[in-house]
């Protein structure tokens, strides 16, 4: 799993930041926690996953990138509008991919 530079965060979140991140690089359970990965198929769009679902076999080989990590659903989504409109002020398109330099 890998943390994206232009990570953005909640306000819950990014009080204990590194702490979080530390659980989820090991894959410790990390209840109430929402990220948000640049999607890994051809489109350029973003999902958000509950971070338990990270600890299935599935996701554990998987080099995911994390733009985002919220505090719950709706603020997940807040996160989104946020990324989407600063997507749209830099590149003039919500190309997630060209904006988050992959």
């Amino acid at each position: 799993m890998l943390f994206h530079k232009k990570l953005y965060l909640d306000d819950e979140i990014s009080e204990n930041k590194r702490k979080i991140i530390r659980k989820l690089k090991h894959n410790k359970l990390t209840l109430g926690v929402y990220v948000i990965v640049l999607s890994e198929s051809d489109t350029d769009q973003l999902e958000i996953y509950p971070s338990y679902v990270l600890l299935q076999d599935i996701f554990k080989d998987n080099e995911m990138t994390v733009v985002g990590i919220a505090s719950d659903l709706a603020s997940s989504r807040e996160l989104l509008v946020r990324m989407t409109e600063d997507c749209l002020k830099e590149t003039g398109k919500a190309s997630f991919k060209e904006y988050f330099n992959m």
